[in-house]
């Protein structure tokens, strides 16, 4: 999704009080997915996949890959192993992207584990890490400064370095479905232990050494293009209910690509 744009999920509450004792909601838009899909991620699926991985390709794919970090965001550790403090209070400045982190890996490894035995159609194993990568370079482009595209990068640079993602010399991604679903698994013990523990130097440590545009990851934005024009919605009940104070221009420089995005 274009930075800046509409969020397309959530999962709330963010407070531990509130999220230990009345749990946590979920949730994805399904329509804000959709568009995404058709105007940002199936145009980088085109510049980046090969043409396996895009038969296999479905809209149903990214949206679920979405759906699942929302999930994790409230399924991994919150408190130092042993005691009663937050990890989010022990790692201070980094819990927000250690949080995208762990919910990203932990996202992949799950959606495997639930093809594995049974409880989702096998054919989705044949896309899980390509509906990952249209969503993180879409973040990815539009710069690290927020956690998701800070996380994505992560992710990104550990499939890089253990071959489970390379790029052939027409800038597509050869993906080892195998490799990585080995990193995968490993990268999340090592990255949710570390932070169980909340050892914040070894936390800081391993977000210098993946959170970086490194030059494969360069080559490969470069070949998908500039990032679309943020593309803003209308919520028409909301702005029935609660009118804008400010109306909505015809101006050109406020209408990217001359047109606004219905919302839900």
């Amino acid at each position: 999704m274009a930075a800046g744009g509409p969020k397309a999920g959530y999962g709330l509450p963010n407070d531990l009080r509130v999220l230990n004792a009345a749990g946590a909601r979920t949730a994805a838009y399904n329509n804000i997915l959709k568009l995404d899909y058709e105007s940002v991620f199936r145009p980088i699926a085109d510049a980046v996949l090969t043409r396996a991985d895009l038969t296999n390709l479905r809209f149903e794919d990214v949206r679920d890959e979405v759906m699942f970090v929302r999930i994790f965001d409230s399924l991994g550790p919150q408190y130092v192993t042993g005691t009663k403090q937050p990890i989010a209070e022990v790692l201070g400045e980094n819990a927000a992207v250690t949080a995208q982190i762990r919910s990203m890996l932990l996202s992949l490894w799950g959606h495997r584990y639930l093809i594995e035995h049974g409880y989702l159609d096998r054919r989705e194993a044949k896309s899980l890490y390509s509906a990952f990568l249209l969503p993180a370079l879409s973040r990815v482009r539009g710069g690290l400064e927020s956690t998701r595209s800070q996380g994505s990068t992560y992710v990104l640079n550990h499939l890089l370095e253990a071959g489970a993602l390379s790029v052939s010399a027409d800038g597509r991604f050869k993906i080892n479905p195998k490799a990585a679903d080995a990193e995968i698994a490993r990268a999340a013990e090592e990255f949710i232990s570390t932070m169980a523990k909340g050892d914040a130097v070894a936390i800081k440590s391993f977000l210098q050494r993946y959170v970086v545009v490194t030059p494969t990851i360069r080559d490969v934005l470069a070949n998908m293009g500039p990032e679309p024009p943020i593309q803003r919605p209308i919520y028409r009940t909301a702005d029935r209910l609660s009118p804008p104070a400010r109306l909505h221009t015809d101006s050109a420089a406020d209408r990217p690509n001359g047109r606004f995005r219905e919302g839900s």
